[in-house]
């Protein structure tokens, strides 16, 4: 008998343009990933940003945008080596899934930022 599996809604990460060679790892490891153009406003790109993990290293950039527009922020500030492996072997991409994953900040209410560290580990802040 055939059975049907209802899978859940991929978390949805849009990357900073400095973060953009992650973007098939990360797709590889199951998250839905956009990417924005550059010089587009930044009116424009908060609103395009919510509902959203923003992954990003100017972490400043976005804080402030983040409770107005509905997003919340993944800092990658602590990473010293970005991994530019395209599967989802990348180590940097596979710190990033399991922060995410383990957080469980995709289904959390509020607004937040998680900040991912070198070795792994990570925390997350609640913004307001």
């Amino acid at each position: 008998m055939l059975q049907m599996v209802s899978v859940g809604a991929k978390i949805h990460i849009s990357l900073d343009e400095n973060l953009l060679g992650l973007k098939d790892a990360l797709r590889d490891s199951g998250f839905k990933v956009t990417t924005y153009k550059q010089g587009t406003l930044d009116e424009e790109l908060f609103h395009q940003l919510t509902q959203t993990l923003i992954l990003t290293k100017n972490v400043e950039d976005f804080k402030v945008e983040a409770v107005r527009h509905d997003f919340d922020i993944i800092d990658v500030r602590q990473v010293k080596f970005i991994d530019t492996e395209k599967t989802r072997k990348n180590a940097t991409a596979q710190k990033i899934a399991t922060a995410i994953r383990n957080s469980g900040i995709s289904h959390k209410k509020g607004y937040f930022q998680l900040v991912i560290q070198d070795s792994g580990g990570w925390d997350l802040i609640q913004l307001i």
